[in-house]
């Protein structure tokens, strides 16, 4: 979840400015939710940003998407 909070007590709006197509970012909660498909695999880079008109913070990080291991029979 991100979360911010402003010293000022100013309003503030929360933003993803660079998301993965496969994400949703909630600008009331602060929450990212999704479900990448195999097409997804590898790293999504990802940027939240918080402004409160006159100030802005962003975070960026990185999500790794891996390839679903088989669930299907193993040969031992």
């Amino acid at each position: 979840m991100f979360s911010a909070m402003d010293e000022d007590e100013d309003a503030f709006t929360m933003s993803a400015t660079s998301i993965a197509t496969w994400l949703t970012f909630d600008i009331v909660s602060g929450t990212l939710t999704g479900t990448p498909s195999s097409c997804d695999v590898g790293d999504q880079s990802i940027t939240l940003a918080v402004t409160d008109g006159i100030d802005k913070v962003s975070q960026s990080f990185t999500i790794t998407v891996a390839e679903e291991l088989s669930s299907g029979p193993m040969d031992v």
